[in-house]
């Protein structure tokens, strides 16, 4: 190696000393780099321990030779693109080749390196991009090399660093209405952000097909981070530059649509087909979820639409035997009563709103079938960092308090529209009415605890009783008077005594009978 560095040196030394121009000094250059890289192709074919040497000292000098000469304006910057392309085909075929992964690691990471210092902070990024993508392309073919994992997601982190400068710089140009340079090159960004995501989701459905490729941990997580990274993208340059009706929303619906029907088919083929089906639908949910405010509208459309894809992935997270999809439904079920209240959906107004209080209704019966569903039909599959973390299922109990909230946000509208026909103080009859509700809520709760000996029922019901006291002594007390007052403080005063009882008589069933002190997941158990 010592001996090749100090050729290096020496042609270094004979340019700056203007023995010979710098043109030529740099075509003899590479003309060096390029016989010991055929050097390091010979050595590697017979397997000789310098093999490797070779090989990375011809790389690196390539490398610091295209960077440099392009720097001094001696060569334009699609030729040194070229030439990085083309030293990394050549390190690719020689790593594929040989099976070695020293040419692919040097190769693959000093190209895209290099290739983003080009003309850096402004590189032009079609060239860029296209380099990139030869380069995952490249580690594609490599996988099947013996290479540490982390080189795939590491090229994975330098495209997704320009993607960002490059989505960042064009979205400021965009949002304060200034021309865009050539070099930006606007008109290039969606069809190269197509030909990534693209790219990406062929890697996996390639791996899915194919017999030889194991289905390891980039495959499983990379078709979410390519739908987040590329709708990101797009959302942060399409909107500014074409607006809000430019159709990226519908069609990130449909692609989301199509990866979940094929996250679903491709499960049938396997176990690594399973495995992808997963990464698929969840990436798939994800792309529905993120683009469908914009793509429908209304609210009032596409939460119930929400809802039931929560369930949906419940009854999928059985056939495929996942953990992972079937908290990702308690999570969505949620998420759709969280952006309901967001988008003021549960809002009083100056008349009732009966869709809004379908749309409570329609949530809170949903969240508690798919609740009852999740108790007493289908266990949950003990698998995945989930059931590490969530052995019992407890999560499940999301379903029941969101379908416990929801219904009391459509009582509640209904509540304040019969409060505003009585007569008498409107702010009174609702604050009471509100109580009545909770404390009754409670008050159920309670009895269906002990009916069915569920611990979960029984702590949401205590919780529920505690929010009632906090209501009666918090609000109640400033906002209501009269009758409605004394309505509240009653409520609770029972709530609280229902809630000793039932308490006291908790504690003598394990003695007594034998009390079931977690959901039961028999088929056999009461709904």
């Amino acid at each position: 190696m010592s001996f090749i560095l100090v050729i290096a040196l020496l042609l270094r030394t004979i340019v700056d000393q203007d023995f010979i121009n710098q043109e030529l000094g740099s075509i003899v250059g590479i003309a060096y780099a390029t016989l010991l890289i055929c050097l390091g192709y010979s050595r590697y074919s017979k397997s000789h321990p310098l093999a490797p040497t070779y090989v990375t000292c011809a790389l690196l000098i390539m490398f610091s030779i295209l960077l440099e000469t392009h720097s001094r304006g001696f060569i334009p910057v699609w030729l040194a693109y070229a030439a990085l392309g083309l030293t990394l085909i050549v390190s690719t075929v020689l790593g594929v080749r040989h099976s070695a992964s020293i040419p692919l690691w040097v190769g693959v990471l000093g190209s895209s390196l290099v290739g983003i210092a080009l003309e850096f902070p402004s590189p032009h990024y079609p060239q860029l991009m296209i380099l990139l993508l030869v380069a995952n392309a490249s580690v594609y073919i490599g996988s099947k090399v013996s290479i540490w994992l982390g080189l795939r997601w590491t090229l994975f982190a330098i495209s997704l660093f320009v993607w960002h400068l490059w989505t960042v710089q064009l979205r400021t140009l965009l949002l304060r209405g200034r021309e865009i340079p050539e070099e930006l090159a606007l008109n290039w960004f969606l069809p190269l952000l197509g030909a990534f995501a693209l790219v990406y989701a062929g890697m996996v459905i390639r791996t899915l097909m194919g017999r030889r490729r194991a289905f390891r941990s980039f495959e499983k997580y990379i078709p979410l981070a390519n739908v987040l990274w590329a709708y990101a993208a797009a959302v942060a340059v399409v909107r500014p530059w074409l607006g809000e009706h430019s159709g990226l929303a519908p069609a990130a619906l449909a692609l989301g649509v199509v990866q979940i029907v094929f996250g679903i088919w491709i499960s049938h083929f396997g176990p690594k087909g399973k495995q992808g089906g997963i990464s698929f639908t969840i990436a798939g949910a994800v792309l529905f979820v993120l683009s469908s405010e914009k793509a429908m509208g209304s609210p009032f459309i596409y939460l119930p639409v929400w809802s039931l894809m929560a369930l949906g992935m419940t009854y999928l997270s059985v056939q495929l035997n996942n953990r992972t999809i079937r908290t990702g439904g308690y999570l969505l079920q949620a998420l759709t009563l969280g952006v309901a209240i967001r988008q003021g959906c549960f809002t009083i107004g100056d008349s009732l709103r009966l869709v809004a209080v379908c749309l409570a209704i329609f949530v809170s019966s949903i969240s508690l079938i798919q609740y009852f569903w999740c108790r007493w039909e289908a266990e949950a599959p003990n698998n995945g960092m989930v059931a590490l973390m969530d052995p019992k299922d407890r999560s499940a109990v999301v379903l029941l308090v969101t379908s416990l909230v929801s219904l009391f946000l459509g009582f509640r509208l209904i509540l304040h529209a019969g409060a505003s026909a009585l007569p008498g103080d409107t702010e009174s009859l609702f604050q009471s009415g509100q109580t009545l509700l909770i404390a009754g809520s409670s008050i159920f709760l309670l009895l269906v605890a002990l009916r069915w000996r569920d611990i979960e029922f029984l702590s949401i019901a205590l919780i529920v009783a505690l929010v009632a006291g906090i209501k009666v002594f918090g609000v109640d007390t400033v906002h209501a008077r009269g009758i409605p007052l004394v309505l509240s403080v009653l409520s609770f005063a029972i709530c609280a005594s229902v809630a000793s009882l039932v308490w006291g008589r908790w504690q003598r069933l394990p003695q007594e009978e034998g009390a079931i002190t977690q959901p039961s997941l028999d088929k056999g158990s009461p709904v």
